[in-house]
């Protein structure tokens, strides 16, 4: 999961006085180091899905109708306010032009913005107990990391880094392909969880992920048979890849695919201090989502976290028919990610300096933002049969694609 520029947003959000700042988080007295993260509740194991897993729609017209004229009165009220928002946060973010964007980002006071907000990330982070530098001079020190990194892109001699991905992601002078970036991706990932759960401490980002797990269970993504291969992609150094692996603990293999060599590396190092248990199950791959990975049918769910919004929008497309290929019928190809009706990306949206920050740090941001309204019709497009969607969080959403078909619980998927 890519969470350094989420981390930065929440910060800009927070630094820019957009949405109250966050109340201090109880954390722990004593200093600590990152070693392991606890396993989130599994999903049942369901008998499910043809076409549409659940049978029913999402929205809940049928209940709003059976409230009176009262509550209809005040809902209407309130969509007339929440319209007149949007409308204003879509209309000021179309008007920043790339001009405005790069006039802001040229500004003396841009460097210093952004070493603002990666500051008080790691202050955040340390109020919590967590020692940000010493956890990173640690594992610089563990490894001969060059070696390893050689190591990674020998399994993979063939592959090319596709023109998109070499931009400057998440502020990294080398975008995601830079160890910095992988050494501190699960300490940015604690920021993320705090600013969407200030009151749980260590525990938000944990909060944060059983909040998807638990949406992936609800939208239909709940059927996964014993033996199954799970495939997860784009899943940086594999934080997301073991919550996979916990979440369906029937799965005979989880296999994550980052671009990024470094990422996998530092994942592969860090995997067994996660979950020991998982080792032998979970299993990180080099390699790009957009070509096929796997044979065709032989995944029962494919995850991606926090990738959409990094790609261009060929790319996006790639992938998704990639994920129908390998999926089987009645298979789910589960995503999180942003979602650009959420409150907080409405408020920085809305103004030019927070929107140019954030932009400078994820190049393809607008187009994700243009191409996320329709992304059910494009799923749909792709040839998913069905096609939901609920929020997780103030800032993102799940979305769940089911393959036409029927699973088969009865045969392991091997």
């Amino acid at each position: 999961m890519r969470l350094q520029a989420l981390a930065v947003l929440c910060l800009l959000v927070e630094t820019l006085a957009f949405v109250p700042a966050s109340r201090s988080a109880q954390g722990c007295a004593s200093s600590r180091r990152i070693a392991s993260r606890s396993r989130p509740p599994a999903h049942a194991i369901a008998s499910t899905s043809v076409q549409d897993p659940l049978g029913s729609s999402t929205d809940d017209s049928a209940s709003s109708r059976s409230t009176g004229s009262s509550s209809t009165s005040a809902r209407s009220k309130s969509k007339v306010a929440t319209t007149s928002v949007r409308s204003k946060a879509d209309t000021l973010a179309s008007g920043w032009s790339d001009s405005v964007v790069s006039a802001v980002v040229s500004s003396p006071l841009f460097p210093v913005l952004l070493k603002g907000a990666r500051s008080r990330i790691k202050s955040q982070v340390a109020r919590l107990g967590v020692q940000w530098d010493e956890t990173v001079q640690e594992r610089l020190a563990a490894v001969d990391w060059q070696q390893e990194v050689d190591r990674v892109v020998a399994t993979r001699p063939d592959l090319r880094i596709p023109e998109y991905y070499l931009r400057k992601f998440h502020a990294y002078a080398d975008g995601n392909l830079c160890l910095e970036a992988a050494l501190e991706q699960d300490l940015a990932a604690i920021a993320v969880g705090l600013h969407s759960f200030p009151e749980d401490g260590l525990q938000a980002e944990r909060r944060l992920r059983d909040a998807y797990s638990a949406c992936l269970h609800t939208l239909g993504a709940s059927a996964v048979p014993a033996g199954a291969l799970l495939l997860d992609l784009g899943c940086g150094t594999g934080i997301s890849t073991v919550d996979l692996a916990a979440a369906y603990p029937h799965a005979a293999r989880v296999v994550g695919v980052d671009l990024s060599p470094h990422m996998i590396a530092v994942g592969q190092h860090l995997l067994p201090a996660r979950d020991a248990r998982l080792q032998p199950q979970v299993e990180l791959r080099y390699g790009d989502a957009a070509e096929p990975l796997l044979p065709a049918e032989s995944a029962a769910l494919v995850s991606i976290g926090l990738v959409l919004h990094e790609l261009p929008d060929g790319a996006r497309r790639d992938i998704f028919a990639q994920a129908l290929r390998v999926l089987k019928p009645g298979g789910a190809l589960c995503m999180l990610d942003m979602d650009p009706e959420g409150p907080d990306s409405r408020r920085v949206r809305s103004n030019v300096v927070a929107y140019s920050i954030l932009k400078s740090t994820e190049p393809y941001l607008d187009q994700y933002f243009a191409a996320a309204p329709a992304l059910r019709q494009e799923l749909t497009e792709c040839g998913f049969a069905v096609v939901r969607e609920a929020a997780v969080s103030p800032r993102l959403k799940a979305v769940v694609a089911i393959k036409a078909g029927t699973t088969d619980l009865r045969t392991a998927s091997r």
